[in-house]
């Protein structure tokens, strides 16, 4: 409509609101609508004041774009840094639940062994003083035994009652104590005649006397002790041969000699070892030699194959009792 007047007046306010909202391109778009309408008006003067203000705006727009771009290099700098050190943070939380784990899974199993080891402990000692218990038991029917015993051998010195038929009856009864205590309750064949003693002339009561009298030797804890005794000495002290000696052992005792002096021995071990007061202040090596053993390692694991425990073992039960 020809009124450029009016039309650069508009522009004139939309550049005002541009720079007030700081619109670096309307600004500039705002200067060149003006230059133009300038030059529709046939003012060049006013025109080229317009375009060296357009071209100083354009000029500033351009800088400003440089300097964000610019300050932008540094805050993307900042954000690969950030990147980078979130990473590692990840990583690390990473690592350290992986070792939490590792930690737990570890603790639950040294506490399971813990707990396993705990109750086989708990359920060895248990063992432990039921042997114990048991041996000592033992020794107190092996005592009774040797009192009867004296008590009998006593009566038939006096001639108060028939040496003969009384040994027989009193072999019986003992023996059947005797089984029990030298084999943990288990009864053996022991009565009965073996093929290598069938040329034998020894008869039953005569067997049952014989018996009667080993026993009283073995008694004597002085005499089985002493690292000299042997079968030979064992016949001497009953007044008969060896053969008729170890015949009686085998066939009414269900073991040899060697057998049977081993657990008379360690009986008396075991009795010495639960002694504190009168021999608590020995060690097991001097308490092995007293009962006659010549080495440790002899006297542990015969000890074990009698009672079932190591002397350590056994001392050990009877100090908790």
């Amino acid at each position: 409509m020809r009124r450029y007047g009016e039309a650069i007046a508009r522009v004139d306010s939309m550049a005002v609101s541009a720079k007030r909202e700081k619109l670096s391109n309307d600004i500039a778009r705002a200067l060149g609508w003006k230059a133009r309408y300038y030059e529709m008006k046939g003012d060049l003067a006013g025109r080229d004041t317009v375009l060296l203000e357009y071209y100083r705006s354009k000029e500033e727009m351009l800088l400003q774009n440089k300097f964000m771009a610019l300050s932008r290099v540094p805050l993307q700098s900042e954000l690969r840094q950030m990147n980078r050190d979130m990473a590692r943070e990840i990583a690390a939380r990473e690592r350290a639940v992986k070792l939490a784990i590792a930690i737990s899974l570890v603790a639950v199993v040294v506490i399971t062994l813990a707990t396993l080891l705990l109750r086989a402990h708990i359920k060895q000692k248990r063992y432990a003083a039921g042997l114990y218990k048991k041996n000592m038991e033992l020794i107190e029917a092996r005592e009774r035994e040797r009192g009867l015993r004296r008590d009998r051998i006593a009566a038939s010195s006096l001639g108060m009652i028939d040496a003969k038929e009384d040994f027989a009856t009193a072999s019986s009864d003992i023996r059947d104590s005797s089984e029990k205590f030298t084999s943990g309750g288990e009864q053996s064949d022991s009565a009965h005649a073996t093929p290598r003693y069938d040329s034998s002339r020894l008869r039953q009561e005569d067997k049952a006397v014989l018996e009667e009298k080993i026993l009283g030797v073995m008694d004597d804890t002085e005499t089985i002790c002493a690292t000299t005794f042997s079968l030979q000495q064992l016949s001497q002290r009953v007044g008969s041969n060896q053969r008729y000696v170890s015949q009686v052992i085998n066939e009414m005792m269900g073991k040899n000699f060697k057998t049977l002096l081993n657990e008379y021995r360690v009986r008396e071990a075991c009795r010495r070892l639960s002694d504190r007061e009168g021999y608590g202040h020995l060690t097991i090596e001097h308490i092995a030699e007293s009962v006659g053993f010549a080495s440790r390692s002899n006297f542990t694991v015969t000890f074990k194959a009698v009672t079932g425990l190591t002397p350590s073992e056994f001392q050990r039960s009877g100090r908790r009792r």
